[in-house]
């Protein structure tokens, strides 16, 4: 058995992480300045990724938010850069 899908699943899991841990601080539930500073900081220097389906993303996608679906992911990483 190929262990990529293991790789792939530890990915996904880390952005999925990762996304939920931008999407607390955006939305004020974590601890960022209230000033915004924290938010245009991760605006100018991170890149956002919603591994949801496209119809999951349409419906309440994060503005400057990526989306490559987890299924795609593998075959599409090289689009991140």
């Amino acid at each position: 058995m190929d262990p990529s899908w293991l790789n792939n699943m530890l990915l996904a899991a880390a952005l999925t992480a990762g996304l939920y841990g931008s999407w607390r601080l955006l939305s004020g539930a974590g601890s960022a300045p209230p000033d915004g500073r924290l938010t245009r900081t991760v605006a100018d220097q991170a890149l956002l990724l919603d591994v949801r389906t496209p119809a999951e993303f349409a419906v309440n996608g994060l503005p400057g938010a990526r989306n490559i679906p987890v299924r795609e992911l593998s075959r599409r990483i090289h689009e991140l850069g």
